[in-house]
């Protein structure tokens, strides 16, 4: 159950750090599609249920690498976490199903 928490926690920080991003860059899409992402996985956490397509079309990784990055690299540095941790529940979830 810790790891579970302390993941709870990554997404929660990764959401606030996005919001604060947000706040000075009101237009900037990406972090307006992070921003959904994470509540999507916020949500998922709480609920102990992933929707495996769903889950699948995270590319946090993706956009920080592309658009984060150049913006915000201690957000960055969480995101890439968040990345890792999406990977891991999506063989979490592989194995699940076998």
């Amino acid at each position: 159950m810790k790891i579970k928490v302390q993941r709870l926690e990554l997404f929660k920080l990764a959401l606030t750090q996005c919001l604060e991003l947000l706040d000075m860059y009101l237009d900037l899409t990406v972090a307006i599609s992070i921003k959904n992402q994470l509540q999507f996985l916020i949500e998922s956490e709480i609920n102990q249920f992933y929707d495996s397509q769903k889950l699948k079309s995270i590319i946090i990784g993706v956009q920080t690498a592309r658009e984060i990055e150049v913006l915000d690299l201690d957000l960055a540095e969480i995101l890439y976490q968040v990345s890792f941790e999406v990977n891991k529940i999506i063989a979490e979830t592989n194995k699940s199903k076998f």
